[in-house]
């Protein structure tokens, strides 16, 4: 692949990404309760994004910029589910406590980012350096990614709306919009 196709790729993801925050957000708007729905779906999507790569990368059976395609449709589930659980975590959190969760969700996201990366970088190493199959470690790469999905879709099922105050009816949104 080209490093212009590449470049491409990473655009479509980081555009796509944003599409899929927009939609989550006027999926959401004027919703009070859970976003799991949203961050179940963007796991969904995610996954599909994640086959749809390793099915173009490890199989001759599809053209290279079906794998663009498939990072665009990560890049959506991305945007739809990743700011719809981080939305939720910090509603859940009391508001003198919000910085600390932001702060925990961005510390937990780097690092697993990092280890992620890291591990299938290693993975990869290790094969092309021991005589390994690259396609081997990429295929472990791919299913460790997949299994994430998953589980992230199985935990994202737990959320639960954070309760009202007893006597307190919600503000719905359109009071600050009309402001």
């Amino acid at each position: 692949m080209s490093t212009t196709l590449a470049g491409l790729g990473l655009s479509a993801g980081a555009i796509t990404w944003v599409v899929g925050a927009g939609l989550q957000a006027k999926r959401d708007n004027g919703k009070n309760g859970t976003r799991t729905a949203s961050t179940v779906l963007g796991f969904a999507v995610l996954l599909a994004g994640v086959v749809l790569i390793a099915l173009t990368i490890l199989t001759s059976a599809l053209p290279s910029w079906i794998a663009l395609v498939g990072w665009a449709i990560g890049g959506l589930g991305m945007g739809f589910g990743f700011n719809a659980s981080t939305t939720d975590t910090l509603e859940q959190a009391p508001p003198e406590q919000q910085g600390e969760a932001s702060g925990a969700l961005q510390l937990a996201q780097t690092l697993a980012t990092g280890v992620i990366a890291g591990l299938g970088g290693a993975a990869i190493a290790f094969a092309q350096n021991y005589g390994g199959s690259t396609r081997t470690a990429l295929l472990g790469v791919f299913v460790l990614t997949g299994l994430l999905a998953i589980a992230g879709m199985l935990i994202a099922r737990r959320l639960r709306p954070k309760a009202a105050p007893q006597g307190c009816p919600p503000v719905p949104l359109s009071v600050f919009v009309l402001m």
